[in-house]
């Protein structure tokens, strides 16, 4: 009994590990169903314009392939990707998420996409300058007031879609403690804050407050 299994054991083992292969081959190979959160990624953005709806970031996809193409290794590069060019003119602009707009590995295909479509709102891009205000925290001490401020620069730059930057009228600084300053002066850098999201500064919106607090009724120098 052992001669019969030793007997030519060396192509016995052979047939073995080639019959493994080839069926871990067919395991690999056999088409299976996956679902991911694929970013949305945008080419051809129309440079005197900018996007002024609330933005779809991430779609999820149903998908179909090869087991060995749907491992989160091999999806983890894969996106939508959305082709501008045709934007021209300002508005509402729909487009769809197909197997076209997809960024996938080879022999990967798409059976949905929620949503299947996405709209876009455009608007043009508009800048302007708008006053920095102080906003102060802790008042200072008392007996004590402020003397002097100032802010600069006084004004910064501000972009964004034309009908968010027309509402912005001014920009506040983050809080500042004056509560430790007696018979003093002291210059605080701080960033200006913008409250809409769809709206940044041209620049990185940080100012310097120079601020002078003096006793009650003394005159400034």
């Amino acid at each position: 009994m052992i001669g019969l299994i030793t007997h030519n054991w060396r192509y016995k083992a052979g047939s073995v590990v080639l019959a493994g292969l080839l069926w871990l081959g067919l395991i690999e190979q056999s088409e299976l169903a996956t679902s991911v959160l694929t970013p949305i990624q945008y080419k051809n953005v129309p440079k005197d314009m900018e996007l002024s709806s609330d933005v779809t970031d991430k779609v999820h996809l149903e998908l179909r392939g090869p087991a060995s193409k749907l491992r989160p290794a091999a999806l983890a590069d894969s996106s939508v990707l959305l082709d501008l060019r045709g934007v021209t003119q300002t508005g509402e602009h729909t487009f769809a998420i197909n197997q076209d707009a997809l960024v996938l590995p080879s022999g990967v295909r798409l059976d949905r996409a929620v949503p299947a479509q996405v709209r876009l709102r455009f608007e043009r891009r508009m800048v302007k300058e708008v006053p920095v205000r102080s906003r102060v925290r802790h008042r200072p001490a008392e007996g004590y007031e402020v003397a002097s401020e100032k802010i600069e620069p006084g004004n910064l730059r501000v972009v964004g879609p034309e009908s968010r930057v027309a509402r912005v009228v001014s920009v506040d600084t983050d809080s500042i403690d004056l509560d430790h300053l007696k018979d003093a002066t002291e210059v605080f850098e701080v960033h200006a804050y913008l409250s809409d999201p769809q709206v940044r500064f041209d620049g990185d919106g940080r100012v310097n407050v120079r601020i002078e607090v003096r006793k009650t009724g003394s005159s400034p120098r």
